[in-house]
């Protein structure tokens, strides 16, 4: 680890050492803590943090309001999805997309602004899975999805693709820690056949038998 690297390192854990101190309940993470190291650096260059008052100035400012309030916007909302929100996509789905059933809905990002962002994926009534990257609550919309998905797995994968991540923490902060699972209610046998029964007649027109 060169001069560099320690200096960074020990900025990191001073900053540690004062929210865990001043009992700041924060969640602090790692691209908002290199974003104070940056702030610090500059602050000593410039002579607003004074090298013979180190500590105290460090304290200071990282206590401050307007430090904290920048700490508190860039929280990550990694929340489980709200049993309402769980609701609404429910009935969503049987009034708009009948033959599909959510099966899993999760956050679309840890950013705090788009606590308001929801993933879907949903089973079909012939066994494939489709999934949305974005289904928005407050105007109770649904994006343009991905259809004819073989295996759920790849649909999460999908989604995992675009989810939003303002951490650099995703091992931490992924869309798994707002993943809420939804058991699908029976499709009756009838109405699965007769989809399966569309579906190939619709390919049968595609290939012009």
């Amino acid at each position: 680890m060169n001069c560099v690297e320690n200096m960074e390192k020990g900025w990191l854990d001073y900053i540690d050492k004062i929210y865990d101190k001043g009992n700041v309940e924060l969640v602090i993470t790692k691209r908002v803590k290199e974003g104070l190291v940056k702030v610090i650096e500059r602050k000593i260059l410039a002579g607003e943090i004074k090298a013979d008052a180190l500590e105290q100035g460090l304290t200071a400012f990282l206590l401050k309001e307007d430090t904290l309030a920048f700490i508190r916007e860039r929280q990550p909302e990694v929340s489980c999805v709200p049993e309402s929100v769980i609701s609404e996509i429910k009935n969503y789905f049987k009034e708009n997309i009948p033959n599909c059933q959510p099966t899993e809905v999760f956050r679309s990002s840890n950013h705090p602004n788009d606590a308001y962002l929801y993933s879907i994926v949903g089973k079909n009534a012939n066994r494939s899975y489709s999934c949305w990257t974005a289904y928005n609550a407050a105007t109770g919309s649904l994006n343009h999805g991905h259809y004819g998905i073989p295996e759920k797995e790849d649909a999460i994968d999908i989604l995992s693709e675009y989810y939003h991540d303002i951490t650099d923490e995703r091992e931490k902060y992924n869309m798994n820690c707002s993943k809420v699972e939804i058991v699908p209610e029976q499709i009756g046998v009838e109405q699965e056949e007769m989809v399966v029964a569309q579906v190939v007649q619709f390919r049968q027109r595609r290939l012009g038998r």
